[in-house]
């Protein structure tokens, strides 16, 4: 994905709108975004996604936080992050047309 997001910006936001129980892990977030820890990083984002009071914003996190570095962390966990993710798409009807 090539996403061109200011991610301090988003934390930000994101960190003000969150639950104050999870303002603790969205500053670790961007701390650890900003020293490039990608493994850590990774590690933190797991924890959030995992964590009840983070439903309803698993896919922005993932659409516009961790596509700006997903070619740098390890493709299982990027694909762990995606499922956890859609879980938000569950009850969201699909139309296709051929």
């Amino acid at each position: 994905m090539d996403i061109d997001v200011d991610v301090p910006s988003f934390l930000r936001e994101v960190r003000m709108a969150a639950p104050e129980s999870l303002q603790g892990s969205i500053l670790q977030m961007e701390d650890l975004w900003e020293r490039r820890l990608w493994h850590q990083l990774t590690l933190e984002l797991e924890r959030f996604f995992n964590d009840p009071h983070s439903s309803g914003s698993r896919m922005r996190m993932y659409k516009d936080f961790v596509g700006t570095f997903e070619k740098n962390i390890n493709q299982s966990k990027l694909v762990g992050l995606g499922l956890l993710a859609k879980e938000e798409c569950k009850g969201i009807r699909f139309l296709i047309f051929f």
